[in-house]
């Protein structure tokens, strides 16, 4: 609060001291800074936007709320994010019917932006009625085609996690021309279908991403799974490289699940110092157990291919293997890695003796990784 105190203009210290406010129900401060905030905004801010929902709601509010929501839904500034979060503070005080129907009233409308038609599929699709949606999509992408791209490639991809994958491509080979009119809309698509696992047709669906200027490092994610599930190791890895230097060209960082398949690859063949480049743009606090695992593979052949003593370093090995696969869930171990965990176990056995070849021999025979 001293932030905003000394400069009203900082305008993250003034976000700040709304939450705030907000969390301890100081609901008179909030009105004040929200006005302050505004005062120092004249045209607005999506963001704003949402917090003069939650105030309204958590003020009880019903009229303001709805208001205000209606107005976040009609701002072409606002992401689905922020649409979803205003939604939500509806639902907290038991107002989702009166959420959906601000929704359900902008996808009915002409203007209806792209944001508004993701968040109001995205809501469908949660509550289990992606029904509703396709049945709808046609009337919205003629009235919008942005708005329709959009809550199809929600629904497809809402249909693809609920084990619907039939559904999930049907959606994205009917709109298919009009998703591929963007960039993110054709690497979202690919990733619908890697999820419903049709592996051959997200390859020809993501087969132009050279031809594409816009392609970006997570895009190429489905490109290498693509790859991966159809036993095309090398191929992913060279995808994985050219995702890489995208993000190194955009400096940005390249995702922690495509830099740790990076890491094993380059763990298994190249130099360690590349494959420990690699593992060191990672943040291993709170990585999802399938990234951990890949992390934890690379570290091993590492020790082992590295370490002066190699009976040892495969001990520890061993039981970190042992860990972080006891860790990742069957359904979630990544496509693929079955394979690289036979050249992981290879390497492990190169260096570190006969009770290592005879760990080897075991695991040949119950492998503690499959997929």
């Amino acid at each position: 609060r001293r932030a905003y105190d000394l400069d009203p203009q900082f305008d993250a210290a003034g976000h700040q001291l709304l939450s705030e406010q907000l969390a301890t129900d100081d609901l008179s401060g909030a009105e004040k800074t929200l006005e302050t905030l505004r005062e120092g905004a004249p045209d607005g801010s999506a963001r704003l936007g949402v917090r003069a929902v939650q105030l309204a709601a958590r003020q009880r509010n019903l009229s303001a709320a709805r208001s205000a929501l209606r107005d976040l839904i009609a701002d072409p500034k606002a992401d689905r994010a922020l649409v979803r979060e205003a939604a939500t503070a509806l639902d907290d005080q038991g107002w989702a019917a009166e959420a959906d129907e601000e929704l359900e009233a902008a996808v009915s409308g002409d203007a209806c932006t792209p944001a508004a038609a993701a968040a109001w599929a995205e809501r469908h699709c949660a509550a289990g009625n992606g029904w509703k949606v396709a049945d709808r999509l046609k009337q919205l992408v003629d009235r919008s085609p942005d708005a329709g791209r959009e809550a199809a490639l929600v629904c497809a991809w809402g249909a693809a996690v609920n084990d619907q994958p039939e559904t999930a491509t049907a959606t994205v080979q009917q709109f298919a021309d009009l998703i591929r009119q963007t960039d993110d809309g054709w690497g979202r698509a690919g990733a619908v279908l890697v999820r419903a696992k049709k592996y051959p047709l997200a390859l020809a669906w993501l087969q132009d991403w050279e031809q594409r200027a816009g392609c970006e490092p997570w895009m190429l994610r489905a490109v290498a799974e693509a790859h991966r599930a159809a036993g095309n190791d090398a191929d992913a890895r060279r995808i994985l490289v050219a995702a890489a230097e995208l993000a190194e060209d955009a400096e940005e960082e390249l995702p922690d699940d495509m830099r740790a398949w990076l890491a094993l690859e380059t763990a298994l063949t190249d130099d360690p110092a590349v494959a420990r480049e690699h593992l060191a743009h990672i943040d291993t606090v709170g990585l999802a157990d399938a990234v951990a695992l890949l992390v934890a593979l690379a570290k091993a052949v590492l020790a082992v291919r590295t370490a002066a003593n190699p009976s040892k370093a495969f001990a520890d090995a061993k039981e970190d293997i042992r860990a972080a696969a006891g860790a990742c869930p069957p359904a979630e171990v990544p496509v693929g890695l079955g394979r690289a965990y036979k050249r992981v176990v290879a390497k492990l056995t190169e260096r570190a003796g006969l009770t290592a070849r005879a760990w080897g021999w075991w695991q040949a025979v119950r492998p503690a990784i499959r997929g």
